[in-house]
């Protein structure tokens, strides 16, 4: 493949198919064996006739062994391992064309410039070319699929990649079920497609999912620990605290893990139990950003709003608008404090940064919720559910919002037209059994 990119550079890419299979008989092996012996016998071969091209040839196989992919390898292929390798060849090109340009006869010192420039350009633009690709995780693995499409690798990486971008989450669950076509038993892809499923709300399938990672993989700490996040979006604390601790025990020095088995003992009344958990991370820095604002969640919860606060207020000054969390948790620590206007300047703000993200903006009506405004909570719960009308987490919302405020008959009016919907949802069950019961009350 090395040798085949040189000729070719339309073939490199960050992740490539391994092999082409005959059968149950991997052929491509075999050819590319027998292209390097054939290479490797005559260059030594030429070593008297031809010197130069048996060192640059030797050189290249020799410095290019450590990583190739002729013997399987977790990862097997880099644009930057070539460097090296082709040094030489590309050093004795340059003083060749030195040597030539000294010729006296005109023609040759044209020609020689000619390819000359043309090696110049023509690599300075397939540079500039890579250089677009690799400035963006997703684009290097979207190149690599397009060339080939058969790679496990590249749907992988290019799933877990998008799974842990909020507004290509959705994106996830196809590139993540073929990689899983291509590689069943691939875990990177399976604990992807769970995050996936979770950020979309898609309850049902991030708990299948997580069940039959876990009868694959039933000591993997990753698999174990979205299977507890999956139980905890299905509001089975209990189980997501089993499932945390075994993560923990499989890889004690998770942060993730340690995370979440802190923010479930929190929710389970365990306080002592979650303080005793973080100090696992003692003398270690949470440098994640999502598992950071968990962490902060977990140290208001215990009571320490001071200390959630400073963690909130360096990840609002680090990403500004990017994410909303960071704003809610300050707005949250303003009204603990008992400045309610500044809980509403902050969200009003939120508001505003997030006018295009309607995710968010929920969690913003949230936050109205929790410094008791429910009218703003209310005006923002109904903007999306106009925008989105064919989403069911909006509609949950809104009625939600309307029976929290009495507003009985529109709350039973948005839960019969969403009814059948969310009904079979497990994530909804405990919505469905108070609407239920609410509007069995109201019309009696």
């Amino acid at each position: 493949h090395y040798l085949a990119a040189i000729v070719s550079p339309g073939l490199i890419a960050a992740a490539y198919d391994s092999s082409a299979g005959w059968g149950d008989v991997s052929i491509t092996p075999w050819i590319a064996g027998v292209a390097i012996v054939f290479v490797l016998g005559a260059a030594s071969a030429s070593v008297r006739r031809a010197p130069y091209v048996t060192l640059v040839v030797l050189w290249f196989a020799i410095t290019i062994a450590p990583t190739s992919s002729f013997l399987p390898q977790p990862t097997f292929v880099d644009e930057d391992r070539v460097v090296l390798p082709l040094a030489l060849f590309w050093g004795m090109v340059g003083a060749g064309l030195v040597l030539a340009f000294r010729v006296r006869r005109a023609v040759v010192r044209v020609a020689t410039v000619v390819v000359a420039v043309g090696a110049i350009f023509g690599s300075a633009l397939a540079t500039a070319k890579r250089g677009v690709v690799w400035s963006n995780e997703e684009w290097v693995w979207l190149d690599a699929i397009e060339k080939y499409p058969r790679s496990d690798k590249a749907h992988t990486n290019l799933c877990a990649n998008v799974a842990s971008v909020a507004e290509r989450v959705s994106y996830a669950v196809p590139v993540c079920r073929r990689a899983l076509e291509l590689s069943p038993g691939n875990e990177i892809a399976r604990a992807a497609l769970v995050r996936a499923y979770v950020a979309i709300g898609a309850s049902n399938e991030a708990l299948a999912e997580a069940e039959r990672g876990l009868r694959e993989l039933p000591n993997d700490p990753n698999i174990i620990r979205v299977a507890g996040i999956a139980a905890w979006m299905n509001d089975d604390k209990g189980r997501a605290d089993a499932l945390f601790r075994r993560a923990v025990a499989r890889s004690p020095w998770d942060q993730e893990s340690i995370i979440y088995l802190a923010r479930t003992e929190v929710a389970l009344g365990q306080k002592e139990a979650a303080r005793e958990t973080l100090r696992k991370l003692s003398g270690r820095t949470v440098t994640d950003v999502a598992l950071r604002l968990v962490l902060a969640e977990v140290v208001f919860d215990r009571g320490d709003v001071l200390g959630a606060e400073a963690i909130f207020a360096e990840e609002r000054a680090r990403l500004g608008d990017k994410m909303v969390e960071p704003a809610l948790g300050l707005a949250k620590a303003a009204w603990i404090r008992e400045d309610r206007a500044r809980a509403l300047e902050i969200l009003r703000e939120a508001e505003r940064e997030n006018a295009n993200r309607p995710m968010a903006l929920l969690k913003v009506a949230r936050g109205f919720e929790t410094i008791r405004s429910p009218a703003d909570a209310i005006r923002v719960i109904e903007g999306v559910a106009v925008a989105r009308p064919q989403a069911v987490f909006p509609q949950t919302e809104l009625a939600r919002a309307y029976a929290n405020v009495g507003r009985r008959a529109d709350a039973c009016r948005v839960f019969d037209r969403i009814r059948d919907r969310v009904k079979e949802d497990r994530a909804h069950r405990k919505f469905v059994a108070q609407m239920n019961a609410f509007c069995a009350s109201t019309r009696d």
